[in-house]
C-alpha cells in the first residue's frame, strides 16, 4: 500500500507516516503528563510544609548593621544601639558580670 506521488517524491508506505504521527502524539502526552506530576508534587510540597524554609532571622540583625558585642564575643548587637549609648552598654556588661560571680559563675 504506497502511494506515489506526482511531485517527485518517492513513495512511502502510509504506515511510516502514521507511526511518526504516533510518535509525535506519544510524546507530547508523556511531556504533558511529566509536567502534571511535576505540578502535583510541587502543590504537594508548598501545601505540607517540607519545603526549605528560610532560617529566621534573630531580632539583632532586623535593625541592620552589626558588630560584634565588645567583652561578649562571638555575640553581635545592633550597631545603632550601641554608638548611641555605649555607656549604657558597658554598664550592663559589667551589671552582668558581677551577678555571674555573686550567683557562682552561673
Amino acid at each position: 500500500m504506497s502511494r506515489n506521488s506526482s511531485n517527485g517524491r518517492e513513495a512511502v508506505p502510509e504506515n511510516e507516516e502514521s507511526g511518526s504521527s504516533t510518535m509525535s502524539k506519544i510524546v507530547t502526552v508523556a511531556a504533558g503528563a511529566a509536567a502534571a506530576v511535576s505540578l502535583v508534587g510541587g502543590l504537594i510540597s508548598l501545601l505540607s510544609g517540607s519545603g526549605s524554609d528560610p532560617e529566621p532571622v534573630p531580632e539583632h540583625e532586623k535593625k541592620g548593621k552589626t558588630m560584634v558585642a565588645p567583652g561578649r564575643a562571638p555575640n553581635r548587637v545592633p550597631r545603632n544601639d550601641f554608638q548611641n549609648n555605649p555607656k549604657g552598654y558597658f554598664r550592663d556588661l559589667h551589671a552582668e558580670e558581677k551577678m555571674k560571680k555573686f550567683n557562682g559563675g552561673k
